[in-house]
């Protein structure tokens, strides 16, 4: 009640659709002007929603191009509301041209969907300055864009022509780059086997040499700890962009690692990230120096990030290896084994069958030595997690519809896992002709 008096809003009433329904409201500009309102599905938009009667009063602000005012709120959602007002004042900012930003420093729980003609005016807006809007504005047009984009609200060329234009940003925010990379890194793994892969890996390098150059491999005297993590990420999707200085240079560093670790640290933000690079350099000299680094050493943090960059190996002849070593060998602990395997499933296509070629071939032996420890529901996630078709899909369905295969604890873990292999089935089969054409259009 005395936030109701104090804002002159019923609270309440305002919050009671907010706590009795599922999920939260995603706004969609539509061409014509007019607004929508639909359940945000991260899974996708395709599919129907559940018929229950969407009535989210959401407060609706805005940010307009070369007005430092915050306009609104408007709150829309329910059946007398402020839609008209709201629609309104949208018609006159396109009109005029101008970049408009709804959900104000985000202090909304909504998302967005822009019309691409806005998606480009936006990319106007993003580059920090002067007149520049805010980093939590720009974290929230970034999260909305590639949200947009996997789900199939937007097009996910909108997200990719927003990302580019960050190759020119002069400033790197830590949560805005942080935001930027999990979502590229998350494509990349998407696209990696596409023909067009190579000019993606191109564009990723063009978004991130400019912050990559600035940040440097070694930290700087009173350097914040967020500057250190966001150093990693930078290195992390410059590995995976195939940058060959970034590559050698994590190779050389993890040589004198090896060589002696005290008079050549690596710091704890750059350890996994290096391992893993090196291992994607040179996969047979690194693979050996890292199972004696993990045999050898006493920091249970180092040896889940050796665990983890073994299993980014890419030698098939090397999987099943890898495999037995941390199953049988008796050297790994039960509670680091799920690293490697989700490495392996998740690092590249031949990794992922690898995956569920071993687990279905050798279930009644996992079943029976496994099966009761909490090992087993990662191990059954990750079997067929890597997995990239519907067919396969069919295949591991085909496989749990035998009475004498039973998923047990798993059950949760690999109902997910299929249900992602779906979806990430689905978000190629539809963007890779238009990801395709758009990087022809690019010069990188």
């Amino acid at each position: 009640s005395a936030l109701s008096e104090v804002s002159n809003i019923d609270v309440g009433s305002l919050m009671s659709s907010w706590t009795s329904q599922v999920g939260f409201p995603l706004i969609l500009l539509e061409d014509d002007g007019r607004i929508s309102i639909k359940r945000y599905r991260a899974h996708g938009a395709n599919n129907e929603d559940d018929g229950e009667a969407l009535l989210w009063p959401i407060p609706v602000t805005a940010i307009v191009e070369g007005d430092s005012k915050v306009y609104g709120p408007w709150v829309v959602g329910r059946h007398d509301d402020d839609s008209l007002a709201l629609t309104r004042n949208l018609k006159e900012w396109d009109l005029d041209g101008k970049w408009f930003k709804l959900n104000a420093s985000q202090t909304g729980f909504y998302r967005v969907g822009y019309t691409s003609k806005q998606w480009r005016r936006l990319a106007k807006a993003m580059p920090p300055g002067v007149d520049a809007i805010s980093a939590a504005d720009r974290l929230g047009l970034l999260s909305d864009s590639f949200a947009m984009g996997k789900a199939g609200y937007s097009c996910i060329t909108d997200s990719l022509r927003l990302a580019h234009s960050y190759s020119e940003h002069d400033i790197a925010e830590y949560a805005v780059w942080q935001e930027l990379a999990e979502n590229l890194l998350s494509l990349a793994s998407l696209y990696r086997s596409e023909p067009f892969y190579n000019k993606f890996q191109k564009m990723l390098r063009t978004i991130f040499i400019k912050q990559f150059q600035k940040l440097g491999w070694e930290s700087t005297l009173g350097e914040s700890k967020r500057m250190g993590t966001l150093r990693g990420s930078i290195v992390r999707v410059l590995g995976v962009a195939g940058d060959q200085e970034v590559l050698s240079e994590a190779l050389r560093r993890f040589r004198l690692y090896v060589e002696d670790c005290k008079a050549h640290p690596i710091s704890g933000d750059m350890r996994s990230i290096i391992f893993g690079i090196a291992m994607k350099k040179s996969e047979d000299e690194v693979f050996d120096a890292l199972k004696h680094i993990f045999e050898t050493t006493s920091f249970p943090e180092e040896q889940r990030n050796c665990l983890s960059a073994m299993g980014r190996c890419q030698s098939i002849d090397r999987h099943s290896e890898m495999m037995k070593y941390v199953l049988y060998s008796g050297k790994v602990r039960l509670q680091d084994m799920a690293f490697p395997f989700v490495s392996l499933a998740l690092s590249s296509d031949e990794g992922g069958k690898a995956c569920w070629k071993f687990f279905s071939q050798n279930y009644e032996d996992l079943s029976r030595n496994f099966k009761s420890s909490p090992f087993w529901s990662s191990l059954v996630a990750s079997s067929c997690r890597g997995l990239r078709t519907v067919e396969y899909v069919d295949e591991v369905n085909l496989f749990w519809s035998d009475s004498s295969h039973d998923a047990g604890s798993g059950q949760r873990r690999l109902t997910q896992a299929l249900e992602a292999v779906k979806t990430n089935a689905c978000r190629l089969q539809r963007d890779r002709e238009v990801v395709h054409a758009y990087l022809k259009t690019i010069t990188i």
